[in-house]
């Protein structure tokens, strides 16, 4: 129920779809919001040329600078969770694969 009603405030979650579940909204969730963070960036890069009429443009530019820093960051962990994610289920299926063979191995052994 929370969840119904949060995507229905949420953009992005709309987006993704409300009800769905599992790893294809996981992965639209955390895309939308890398691409947020680059977005957020941009526009931040964009203004910093208005730091020239501030009162102190050396300190606008660093807390610019900063703030484009960690959009950078954020944008770079949620690409990396869609990349570790990706492979998390590959060692998964693998191992469980390996799982039933050795089960199989053991069943076929005569004694």
């Amino acid at each position: 129920m929370y969840r119904s009603i949060r995507a229905g405030l949420s953009q992005k979650s709309r987006q993704c779809g409300v009800l769905g579940v599992g790893r294809e909204r996981d992965t639209c969730l955390w895309k939308a919001k890398a691409d947020e963070a680059v977005k957020m960036a941009g526009l931040i890069s964009r203004e910093m040329k208005n730091c020239t009429q501030a009162k102190n443009p050396e300190k606008c530019k660093k807390v610019g600078m900063k703030q484009i820093a960690q959009n950078k960051a954020k944008a770079a962990k949620y690409m990396q969770k869609i990349k570790n994610y990706g492979r998390k289920s590959i060692k998964k299926g693998a191992k469980a694969q390996s799982g039933v063979e050795k089960a199989a191995d053991k069943s076929t052994k005569v004694f």
